[in-house]
This record gives structure tokens, C-alpha cells and sequence, in this order.
């Protein structure tokens, strides 16, 4: 067992996107944005796997700072939603598919702890009582879609009143897990960083064109069900 970063970041509003479209509409949209979250992995975080609407990251070693945590959560956050708007727009989707998009969001799970590294096949999957726990952490009580969750294993091992952005606001909480008793988290709402969009998407110039087959495709189906 080895010390260890678990980052999990998680598509809120999936499962009703998934449910409520058409596969050949809602597969290319989530498949760009599970791309975007890759692409912005600037931590260097090892991808263990893809679980549908998550990805689970990790890093082996100390912890990472405070500071550089938020970043890389605010990078993600940014690019997700800057990326979706960019999709609503150069889709030309349906204005149902449009609002059932704009549902779409990212929530954040981070915890410390330890885990086991597995060789499968070509993939280096994760293990350990952590590593549940952090999937656990998944399903919680916080009344909003779009937080950073940081579990009291990660929050141990930061220095006290470390100093952040301004519009991080540490929200204690409590959640009850069976075989974990109860956990200890704080979490961040993200809703500040949306203010951030419209600059955002003046700025970056978005590689739709990267897979245009599968752009084009999107396109056709949803003008045909409109």
C-alpha cells in the first residue's frame, strides 16, 4: 500500500442527460467532455479509468498544496462549461437538447489515503478501503450539483487557514457511511466560477474539428428529431 492523491472529478445531471436523449445525441456530447476534463489534467494525475460519467484520477506521493488543488478544480470547472456552451452552439442542437445540456455540470471528490496499484491488462487499476471510500463520497448530502469535496483525510494533511482565492468558502459537513462510521468533509461551491465563462470563451479557440465525423454526425441526428 502506498500514500496517495484519489481525484474523482463527476458529471452532474448524467444520468437524466443519458436517459432523456437520444444515445446518438448524448454520446458525442459527453464523450467531449470527458475529453476536456483529460485535456486539462495539469496535476499530472494518473487516469485509473473512466467510470461513465467520472473519471478517477489519482497520484501516488505527498499530498498537493491548497492552492494548487483549486487550480486545477478551477481549470476543469472553466474548460467543462466554456467546452459545453462552445458544443450548444457549433452543434446547432435542438432546444431541447440545448436545455438538457445546460443541466450538465461537475462536481469534485478528493481524498488522501492509501491504495493499492493493480496491473490489469494495459491498465493500472486502484485498490483499497480509500479508494471506496472516495467513491462513497460520491453520493453525500450537499444541497448544490457543482462543489469541491474534500474528505478529512485530505484536510489532515493542510496547514490551517491556509490562504485561497477569495471566493473559496470552506463549508464543514458530515456524512455517514456504512463500514466508515461517520467522515468528516468540507466543500467548496462552485457556482463563483461561473462568472468566469463569458471571458473564458473569448479566449479559447475550441478543436471541434478534431473529430468532425463524429461532430457531423451528432449534428445530423438532432436535425432530423427536431
Amino acid at each position: 500500500m502506498t500514500k496517495a492523491l484519489i481525484f474523482i472529478p463527476d458529471i452532474s445531471g448524467f444520468t437524466e442527460f443519458m436517459t432523456e436523449t437520444q444515445v446518438e445525441h448524448s454520446y458525442g456530447i459527453i464523450t467531449e467532455l470527458i475529453q476536456s476534463i483529460l485535456d486539462t489534467n495539469q496535476m499530472k494525475l494518473t487516469t485509473s479509468e473512466i467510470e461513465g460519467d467520472a473519471v478517477l484520477f489519482y497520484r501516488i506521493g505527498e499530498p498537493p498544496e491548497m492552492g494548487e488543488l483549486i487550480a486545477q478544480t478551477k481549470k476543469m470547472f472553466v474548460e467543462f462549461h466554456a467546452h459545453l456552451r462552445a458544443l450548444e452552439k457549433e452543434l446547432g442542437l435542438s432546444e431541447h437538447l440545448r436545455q438538457m445540456a445546460s443541466r450538465l455540470t461537475l462536481k469534485f471528490i478528493v481524498h488522501y489515503g492509501e491504495l493499492l496499484e493493480v496491473s490489469i491488462s494495459k491498465f493500472e487499476n486502484i485498490m483499497g478501503s480509500d479508494v471506496i471510500l472516495a467513491h462513497r463520497l460520491m453520493k453525500n448530502h450537499i444541497p448544490n450539483d457543482e462543489y469541491l469535496l474534500l474528505s478529512d483525510g485530505y484536510l489532515k494533511t493542510q496547514k490551517p487557514d491556509e490562504h485561497v482565492d477569495s471566493w473559496v468558502h470552506l463549508e464543514p459537513d458530515l456524512e455517514i457511511y456504512e463500514n466508515f462510521g461517520k467522515v468528516k468533509i468540507k466543500y467548496i461551491p462552485l457556482y463563483p466560477l461561473r462568472a468566469l465563462l463569458p471571458q473564458r470563451e473569448e479566449q479559447i479557440v475550441y478543436e471541434l474539428e478534431k473529430n468532425p465525423g463524429e461532430l457531423e454526425r451528432i449534428k445530423t441526428a438532432d436535425s432530423v428529431s427536431a
